[in-house]
């Protein structure tokens, strides 16, 4: 028996070499191959590949409706894609969207109608536009300001409905901006002989500037007219005129009514339309009447107690002349 510790001796053995394949035998295995196959099976097999690609990709367009309303078709895919933007959380974009009407289509009855309609718009927007400016060189926009801020309110409003191609609605607003107008061309008359007053009132008053500003106005309205070229003279002296009864109004105070009316009677020279000058002076010419009556009186009484009788029909006489009515 060997020992463990005995060296390991290799057993000695033969390689056997694999038989060599003959060519007769690899030749002929693809014709058992082929032989196996018939070519028919093939030729079945690529018929029923063809039909299953139309079947696929043919049958379910064939089949599919058409749709032959393209305006249909849009608002399909419109409303789609808002139904896409709800739901990425645009609520607005949708709502608006929605909402928005849809324009009828367009045709030539329609065309000739909105035509007519923006004609008549037209027409009665340029007869506001030349009435306005006709006004405006009258200076209406200073002695009218808020009947014309509301005239010019509605020809905007009739502006916007144009714009939104509402031409019947444009066309009323215009109308009654127009109608306004009118009725400011009517009132001018009326307007000019208000200014008019305004201005004598402030002349009595001694106002020499609220008297020029209305006369500013009035002649707007009409340059020509003769009354403002004499109030605006009076409106000139008003400063010298002034003066003069303030004097005579001392004078007359400290009982110097001769001085008074010589004062008053200078003024009544630069405005004889004056009110209060006019008023001063009959009021002082009387006071210094009566007082040169009395003094008359006085000495003719005087006069014929002393038997002095020529001086004293003088003074009667005199007395006779300043009140003839008189009982005395």
């Amino acid at each position: 028996m060997p020992s463990n510790n005995d060296p390991v001796q290799p057993i000695p053995f033969d390689v056997v070499q694999p038989a060599p394949i003959s060519t007769a035998t690899a030749a002929e295995q693809p014709r058992d191959v082929h032989r196996g196959t018939p070519g028919w099976v093939l030729l079945a097999l690529a018929g029923l590949l063809i039909v299953a690609a139309l079947v696929i990709f043919l049958l379910p367009a064939a089949l599919a409706p058409q749709d032959n309303n393209p305006a249909a078709a849009a608002s399909t895919a419109e409303a789609a894609a808002q139904t896409s933007s709800a739901g990425n959380g645009k609520p607005g974009e949708t709502a608006a969207a929605t909402s928005a009407p849809q324009k009828p289509e367009a045709t030539p009855w329609s065309d000739a109608q909105l035509a007519r309609l923006r004609k008549d718009a037209q027409d009665v927007l340029q007869e506001l536009l030349d009435l306005q400016f006709a006004l405006q060189e009258k200076g209406v926009e200073q002695w009218a300001p808020e009947a014309f801020a509301k005239v010019a309110a509605l020809a905007t409003e009739g502006d916007t409905l144009y714009k939104n191609r509402d031409f019947e609605q444009a066309t009323t607003r215009y109308k009654e901006g127009l109608a306004g107008l009118q009725a400011l061309q009517e009132a001018m008359p009326q307007q000019l002989q208000t200014l008019l007053q305004q201005a004598r009132t402030a002349l009595a008053d001694g106002d020499q500037q609220a008297a020029l500003a209305a006369l500013t106005l009035a002649a707007t309205i009409e340059p020509d007219h003769s009354d403002i070229a004499m109030l605006q003279r009076r409106a000139e002296v008003l400063p010298t005129l002034l003066p003069l009864l303030e004097q005579a109004a001392t004078a007359e105070s400290s009982g110097d009514l001769e001085q008074a009316q010589t004062l008053l009677r200078e003024a009544t020279k630069l405005d004889p339309q004056h009110i209060a000058a006019k008023a001063d002076l009959e009021r002082v010419a009387t006071k210094l009447n009566q007082q040169d009556f009395n003094a008359a009186m006085s000495e003719g009484y005087a006069a014929l107690s002393g038997g002095r009788f020529d001086s004293a029909r003088s003074e009667f006489r005199k007395a006779a002349k300043l009140q003839p009515d008189s009982a005395e």
